[in-house]
This record gives structure tokens, sequence and C-alpha cells, in this order.
């Protein structure tokens, strides 16, 4: 078995994907804002480049410029995916 749970004797399931639309962002630098003080996989990112500001740098403008890829008249469109879990 292969997959996010591969090796634990847990199985997993996928759901179907689904997709909303939020409002809630007027600009790249918002939702970049957001992440970085509030999500935590982001959070870590930029405390594991505190010592490379360069590096902090380029993950500002790559954040910035996926958002702008998908951020249309102030309305980012996201699509996630049900993934369930169960522990053997």
């Amino acid at each position: 078995m292969s997959g996010p749970c591969s090796g634990t004797g847990s199985t997993t399931s996928s759901g179907p994907r689904a997709s909303f639309a939020s409002t809630r962002f007027g600009t790249a630098e918002e939702l970049r804002a957001f992440f970085k003080h509030n999500y935590g996989p982001t959070i870590a990112a930029y405390r594991n480049l505190a010592e490379q500001p360069e590096r902090a740098t380029e993950l500002d403008d790559a954040l910035a410029d996926l958002t702008r890829d998908h951020l249309t008249d102030g309305v980012m469109h996201w699509e996630y995916l049900v993934l369930t879990a169960r522990r053997a």
C-alpha cells in the first residue's frame, strides 16, 4: 500500500475533490500575511528560513506569485481533497 498513511498500518480512503471561492483576501500580499501568521506549515517554513533572509524573500515572492495566479477580481478559487484515515 502506498499513500499518506503507508507504513503506519492505517488505511486511507479519498473522497471527491471539492472547491470553494474565497473573497477574504483582496491582494496576494494579504493572503501571504495570513498564511505566514496562521497556517502551521507556512509558519514552520519561515521559521526554518530565519537565518536565511534571502530565501525568506524568495518564499515571499513565490507565495505572492502563486496567489496572483489564482486570484481574479478579488476572488480566489480553492480546491481541496477530502482524505479519511482509520487507525489500525
